[in-house]
């Protein structure tokens, strides 16, 4: 059930944008259940929002106060345990209810937007060009066109990551589904990355989890799912998708 309340800002590096509630405000609230009863249960809970959260990043952009956005996941999770009747009900709804909310409040900010427009699909546009024109999206190529260091382009990826986690329709053509770009494209990826692909989508782990899965810091789980993700975007532009043998260096 939708929260109509106005919700506080998270800290920008840039404008500092006060955030609102994208949801429907004019929804009926029912109470379903004590408010002191409510409350011990969205407590009990309390790890859903921490989950959640981690889903979105391990590694997390300067300008996203992560604090005030698990203040809003908790609020998101009280309200959910406000209206929704029965443990198993609620169980089943409140993961959709706050995973939802935290990704309206992060698409809202200003980071989002500048994210985005500026430096995701840039980073987007630039592989898919590559692939027309029958060339590798190699790293050196890619911060050649992009402008960036070594260290910088990590980073790109690292963010990529979370904008692909938050919203990844908004990067894809119109009309393609993310899951089916993901599953049709996923098989042509380096191993590594199919594996962060299967682990995130399949299996639904944090970032930290596929980490120790996989052997490497949370930060390199990451950035390798947003080299997937870039791939994933990239190629799905394509009339076609180009296989390795057709591509240079």
């Amino acid at each position: 059930m939708a929260d109509s309340r106005e919700a506080p800002a998270l800290a920008d590096s840039t404008e500092g944008t006060a955030l609102r509630y994208l949801g429907p405000e004019s929804d009926p609230v029912i109470i379903a259940r004590h408010p002191t009863a409510a409350r011990r249960i969205a407590e009990q809970h309390a790890h859903v929002v921490t989950r959640l959260i981690d889903r979105l990043a391990s590694a997390w952009p300067g300008a996203v106060n992560v604090e005030e956005l698990a203040a809003e996941g908790r609020v998101a999770l009280r309200h959910a345990a406000l209206t929704i009747d029965g443990d198993q009900e609620f169980g089943e709804h409140a993961v959709d209810v706050v995973d939802r909310r935290l990704r309206q409040v992060l698409a809202a900010t200003e980071w989002f937007r500048q994210a985005m427009i500026g430096r995701a699909r840039p980073l987007t546009e630039t592989w898919r060009g590559l692939l027309m024109g029958g060339r590798r999206p190699t790293d050196e190529v890619l911060g050649r066109r992009l402008h960036l260091a070594p260290a910088g382009l990590a980073d790109r990826f690292l963010e990529f990551a979370t904008v692909f986690a938050i919203e990844p329709g908004a990067l894809l053509p119109a009309g393609i589904d993310a899951k089916y770009a993901v599953a049709d494209i996923v098989g042509g990826l380096p191993s590594e990355q199919q594996l962060t692909i299967a682990l995130y989508f399949h299996q639904e782990l944090t970032f930290a989890e596929m980490a120790r899965v996989m052997g490497m810091e949370p930060a390199h789980a990451q950035e390798s799912f947003g080299r997937a993700a870039a791939g994933i975007t990239a190629e799905a532009g394509l009339a076609t998708w180009r296989t390795p043998q057709h591509l240079t260096a």
